[in-house]
């Protein structure tokens, strides 16, 4: 099989324009038509916007303060460059204070919301990102604060982020970046089934297994999706799913038709693994895949395989949320979300290795954003399955039990070790 290689070595993220230019147009999206600012009056229709207070919001003396996660970031860890050049440059805003925190893990900015609003509530944010699949917990817990936004905003992403966004009455969050799994070939048709995938002899597949993060687990939450199981009933397992599900993974790996990545234990780990040698099949994220994707000739792709046909893309993301107590502080912390989200989307999503959140124009902004674009017909897909994803739901209650399957799976311990994690000895 013939090995498949960009046409011309180039780096990693192959933009059209700078992260600056990027940013400049963004911005002049933002306030050519885009922009959200509260007003006494009824807004324009369609505008998205509805009332906020009896008088446009004043700037504080204190900075609105945001809390960003390091997985929005193109940069080094802790580095706010890319959001602190868009937030210098947003028309009207109040200035903003950025703290960058771990996306995931016992530091992470879950965890900090948590922590801080037990511990010293008078030292939440205004601002915030939060994972999509956990804000429902979020606002059942009382973290996160309502927008004082019409629904459109938030259903103008792709359904299953807007699904957390809204809640048919009020608004609770701006998604601002998504991302899901989906199987790569080289020169090769992806198998729809485990079966076929065992037998075809295109192999290995490059699985990424072991890790505890939501994008980390998603591979192993898809493989019981595609055996029967249901993510909507998490915790609680399908034994009979599980079990067939952790078979044959540990058959797989046994074998040597499925094979981790060299290094790390994410999507993104697995498409280092297949851009840098020769597998002809990978589990990985589109969010890594886009930019390069029309440096591959002969790339295919497809939904990841299950038992009996392929399963639903399984997505995950980041959505802008108010957190801060202070209600006089909220219709800023809002303009700032608003205008932010719109910014970040216009170009900037794509440099920090995620995909546009917002339905609309989605295939513009990724279009003529890199260069060279990537493949009308990958794109029609791509997008295709993320109007149908299923969110990785991030709930914590579940998180740690299968990231502890995942690691027996991976280090060889066994289908019954594995499940044992989730349904006990």
């Amino acid at each position: 099989m013939p090995a498949l290689r960009p046409t011309a070595p180039a780096p990693m993220r192959r933009c059209r324009r700078s992260c600056t230019a990027w940013i400049a147009l963004a911005l002049v999206a933002c306030s050519a038509g885009s922009e959200v600012t509260p007003a006494p009056t009824d807004p324009p229709p369609g505008s998205g916007t509805a009332p906020v207070t009896d008088a446009a919001p004043v700037s504080t003396a204190t900075p609105i303060s945001l809390w960003w996660v390091d997985a929005l970031e193109p940069g080094e860890p802790g580095s706010a460059g890319l959001v602190n050049a868009i937030l210098e440059g947003l028309p009207s805003a109040p200035p903003v204070e950025v703290v960058v925190k771990p996306a995931y893990g016992s530091a992470g900015i879950e965890a900090v919301l948590r922590s801080t609003v037990n511990a010293a509530p008078e030292r939440l944010p205004d601002l915030m990102v939060l994972p999509l699949g956990s804000l429902r917990a979020a606002r059942a817990e009382g973290l996160i604060k309502p927008l004082p936004l019409t629904g459109d905003r938030a259903e103008a992403a792709f359904a299953f982020a807007a699904d957390r966004a809204h809640d048919g009455e009020q608004t609770w969050a701006l998604p601002l970046a998504v991302d899901l799994l989906q199987t790569i070939g080289r020169n090769v048709t992806p198998p729809e089934t485990w079966d076929a995938l065992e037998r075809s002899g295109i192999q290995p597949l490059i699985l990424p297994l072991g890790g505890s993060t939501v994008p980390d687990l998603a591979p192993l939450l898809a493989v019981y999706a595609g055996f029967g199981g249901s993510l909507a009933d998490l915790p609680a397992v399908d034994p009979d799913a599980l079990q067939s599900a952790f078979e044959a993974l540990a058959d797989g790996l046994a074998a040597g038709w499925l094979r981790r990545p060299d290094n790390g234990s994410s999507p993104r780990a697995a498409w280092n693994s297949f851009a840098a040698s020769d597998p002809p099949l990978a589990i990985v994220d589109a969010g890594s895949v886009v930019d390069s994707q029309a440096g591959y000739p002969g790339m295919t792709w497809a939904p990841l395989p299950g038992s009996a046909g392929p399963v639903p893309a399984l997505a995950w993301g980041w959505a802008l949320v108010v957190t801060g107590p202070a209600p006089e502080r909220q219709a800023e912390a809002t303009l700032i979300a608003s205008q932010l989200a719109d910014a970040f989307q216009a170009g900037p999503v794509v440099a920090a290795g995620w995909l546009p959140a917002r339905r609309a124009d989605w295939q513009r902004v990724l279009s003529s954003t890199l260069d060279p674009a990537p493949e009308a017909d990958y794109l029609d897909d791509l997008e295709a399955q993320l109007d149908a994803a299923i969110l990785v739901d991030g709930d914590s209650s579940w998180r740690a039990g299968w990231a502890q399957a995942g690691a027996d799976l991976a280090g060889g311990a066994g289908a019954a070790t594995a499940a044992s994690r989730l349904l006990g000895p």
